[in-house]
């Protein structure tokens, strides 16, 4: 039974119904080829405004077509990679749409990354060219791309798109662009064909690079619209990276349905982005929990009222999960009613499930929603739905009960055909035509889905299975705890144990005592933390990405364990 609040909601059911009116039919289209049919549908729209300039739809499909002689002229034909080791800026999305047009395979390169790793991205992708912005958002990337050792010798050719870089050879991006289209250029993208390769962390700890095509990203991008309500006019600001797929599935790809403008920034600034709302250039912000916390922060000395063109409508904050308390927060200070948050990952191409406005509180802090909509992107057999689901029993292989936790598998149009170069890893990911997520969770009554961790985060103690999540939501809501991390370590005894590392709020000092008492009072005892330590914000450990990295407070916990410097709980 599906109790989504869609039904309820009169203004969501019709911009959905005017979307659909818009598109009956799906077109299957490389990113190149979607891109020209919306400039000719809205030349003038402003698509992108990036580093104090507004690009439309027709500059920036333009801008496409001379991308692509550049590289075609370069060399660059269809399964060829280019690396794009780049801020946002407009330029990065032409050139992506670009290299659709040849055939060629983007490879988003993350600038956060360290030598070691970025060498690893560059090896395994072997790209024949390297784009490459000298310093984003105040990083000195080229001297770490230099440091990879990746261009002594022979190696990718480097293109510089902005900076100088202090080592040679390179090439200038303007001059590889050159004054003018390549007539010679060839056609020859393919809807389905991989047009993109995203590198993202499995559980070994080695990246895997996801492939990923034009068609399946542009219907989740539709879907992300449909099941939104996007309409005229929409305008999304947001500071997310493009070498994400959550900044092109929820930004940049969506607004193309509707004529919208998205509004891009390399560096989170909370100040800047609320001026920039009240200026009434964005309607929609897009951000990540952490991001939303620094804006509530900031909103706390900036008077809305003041500011006359303030028109945002609609919030969408994706990442960690947040308290209901919290939620309410973010509706009173940005005034909106359109809060929503959204669950998937890159080998979706997208979201999967996604918290549509209208839904309480309650639903946005204990779930992750419904279904995404898709409508003539999606399955028709399935009522337009993204994807076809279950959750199954990851040791039996049996599809679950409502209420049983169980393992999402997935299979549909939008699923990522494999990983590039790692033919075991897309075997062990695949079951009988289904993709193996490793996320963990349950279906409530009312058909929305609650995630509960992934395979590699769960750990058994005494031969029970525990999922970290729970533990860390009842630690979360004791006073002084700003935030809470639950880890197995090894325990001679119980094959694991629980440790439970915990963030103090400002000013705070909680008692460990007090939280592993909280939890014997409230769970079973295997679920129950046998040791527990305080750790500052700053040193959780997180990946180059800024995604948590629960290997780094195992690895931390075995340490203290060993000096044997803790608080236990027998």
């Amino acid at each position: 039974m599906d109790l989504s609040p869609d039904a309820t909601n009169p203004d969501l059911a019709r911009r959905r119904a005017d979307l659909e009116l818009s598109r009956p039919t799906w077109t299957p289209r490389t990113f190149a080829q979607h891109l020209d049919h919306c400039a000719e549908r809205w030349p003038d729209n402003i698509y992108i405004e990036s580093a104090g300039q507004s690009w439309s739809y027709r500059d920036v499909a333009a801008y496409s077509r001379r991308a692509a002689g550049g590289f075609h002229r370069a060399g660059i034909g269809a399964g060829d990679r280019v690396a794009l080791l780049m801020g946002n800026s407009a330029e990065f999305v032409a050139m992506y749409a670009g290299l659709t047009r040849i055939g060629a395979i983007a490879v988003p390169m993350n600038y956060l990354l360290g030598t070691e790793e970025m060498r690893y991205v560059l090896d395994h992708s072997e790209p024949s060219i390297v784009v490459l912005d000298c310093e984003v958002a105040g990083r000195d990337v080229a001297t770490v791309l230099r440091n990879t050792g990746a261009f002594d010798g022979r190696g990718p050719r480097l293109v510089v798109r902005s900076g100088r870089p202090s080592f040679e050879p390179w090439t200038a991006w303007d001059d590889l662009l050159g004054d003018g289209e390549d007539a010679a250029a060839p056609d020859a993208g393919s809807p389905t064909a991989p047009c993109a390769i995203m590198y993202t962390a499995g559980s070994s700890g080695t990246p895997k690079g996801a492939l990923l095509h034009s068609d399946a990203m542009l219907r989740e991008a539709y879907g992300t619209a449909l099941t939104r309500g996007y309409d005229t006019g929409w305008s999304s600001l947001t500071a997310l990276p493009s070498f994400h797929l959550f900044g092109l599935a929820q930004c940049i790809l969506p607004a193309t349905f509707v004529g919208g403008r998205v509004i891009l920034r390399q560096r989170f600034d909370p100040r800047e982005q609320l001026e920039t709302i009240a200026a009434g250039a964005a309607s929609d912000i897009v951000v990540v929990a952490a991001m939303a916390y620094r804006l509530i922060d900031e909103l706390a000395t900036f008077d809305r009222d003041a500011h006359p063109g303030w028109a945002l409508r609609s919030v969408f904050i994706g990442g960690d999960a947040m308290p209901e308390a919290d939620w309410q927060k973010v509706r009173d200070a940005f005034g909106v009613d359109e809060v929503t948050s959204g669950f998937g990952m890159t080998e979706l191409q997208g979201t999967a499930f996604m918290v549509p406005p209208g839904s309480s509180n309650e639903v946005l802090a204990n779930t992750v929603g419904w279904e995404s909509t898709a409508g003539c992107a999606g399955i028709a057999a399935l009522g337009g739905a993204e994807h076809e689901w279950r959750v199954v029993d990851p040791g039996g292989g049996q599809v679950v009960a409502p209420g049983e936790i169980g393992e999402l598998q997935y299979r549909g149009p939008s699923v990522s055909p494999g990983y590039w170069r790692m033919d075991p890893e897309t075997d062990a990911s695949r079951v009988d035509g289904w993709f193996r997520s490793g996320d963990l969770g349950w279906v409530r009554e009312d058909g929305a889905f609650v995630f509960t961790g992934r395979n590699s985060d769960v750990y058994r103690s005494g031969g029970e299975l525990v999922s970290p999540r729970e533990v860390e939501a009842l630690i979360a809501d004791l006073p002084g705890v700003g935030a809470a991390y639950v880890v197995g370590v090894p325990d001679r005894r119980w094959g694991q144990a629980g440790c439970a590392w915990i963030v103090p709020a400002p000013g705070a000092q909680p008692d460990l005592d007090a939280v592993i008492t909280h939890c014997q009072e409230r769970l079973a005892r295997y679920k129950v933390p046998k040791y527990a330590f305080l750790i500052a914000e700053a040193d959780v450990p997180v990946s180059a990405s800024g995604k948590f990295r629960k290997r780094g407070l195992v690895d931390l916990a075995v340490e203290r364990l060993a000096d044997r410097s803790l608080a236990v709980a027998e």
